[in-house]
């Protein structure tokens, strides 16, 4: 993705925008993931920091798809960073020769973000922030950082490489506090480090928590949190679930 330094990725911009008009910069195929596209601008988060890629529909205008003799729309299956560079993941069988001949250039394409593939990871990314900060007020604010934050598509995961973080009786604790703070709506905010290019925070109330990801705006949109323990291997792990919010 060829952006000016200065320039902001759209999904920074606005974590909310859910479709982009784009140029095409480059085709390639990438050993490890497959075929992609690379964007002048991109509303796609990359993989990363647990949040998983983000999907969606790259559109064409028909008469676009005519003259390159390639399909209207195509799915990006997958988002992943490589240094600089921004890959919008493409189905294993697309033709990304006849790709890179009829759309780079001075060709505009429509990207459709899933949307509800990345509200779902953001309700979870802010809900393992708040998970860690919530066991950090119980147990001792000198807490580290979880050693695995993990987002799936259906669940999160918070794991810390120490025995016995907390008791199940004090999970219990934790997980009515969070709801209940989750329920009074506090506002979420992200800020950029001015001192440190592209290095961003997660702030909540008191919280401050680095993160480069995507977030939503308030507590309210997450939904209620339902976390199961486990104490297992010398390892303290916090499965958690979300329901509508």
């Amino acid at each position: 993705m060829n952006l000016p330094p200065a320039q902001t990725p759209a999904y920074h911009r606005d974590p909310f925008q859910r479709e982009l008009g784009a140029w095409v910069d480059a085709a390639g195929t990438d050993e490890r993931w497959g075929p992609y596209l690379i964007l002048s601008d991109t509303i796609c988060h990359p993989h990363g920091g647990g949040q998983k890629g983000d999907r969606a529909t790259l559109r064409l205008t028909p008469a676009e798809a005519s003259a390159g003799k390639c399909v209207e729309q195509l799915p990006v299956v997958d988002t992943r960073r490589d240094g600089e560079r921004i890959l919008h993941i493409l189905p294993p069988e697309v033709d990304i020769a006849g790709l890179d001949e009829a759309l780079t250039g001075e060709r505009e394409v429509t990207l459709a973000l899933d949307w509800d593939f990345r509200l779902r990871q953001m309700r979870l990314h802010s809900a393992a922030h708040l998970l860690h900060c919530f066991v950090a007020r119980t147990v001792g604010d000198d807490l580290p950082d979880p050693d695995v934050s993990d987002l799936q598509p259906g669940f999160g995961l918070n794991r810390y490489e120490r025995p016995e973080v907390l008791t199940p009786a004090q999970m219990s604790q934790v997980t009515e506090a969070l709801n209940a703070f989750i329920a009074e709506d506090h506002p979420i905010r992200t800020t950029a480090d001015e001192a440190r290019p592209g290095f961003r925070y997660w702030h909540c109330e008191e919280w401050r928590i680095p993160c480069g990801g995507t977030h939503l705006a308030a507590t309210g949109q997450i939904g209620t949190v339902d976390v199961t323990l486990s104490l297992k291997r010398g390892r303290t792990s916090m499965t958690f679930r979300l329901d509508p919010p």
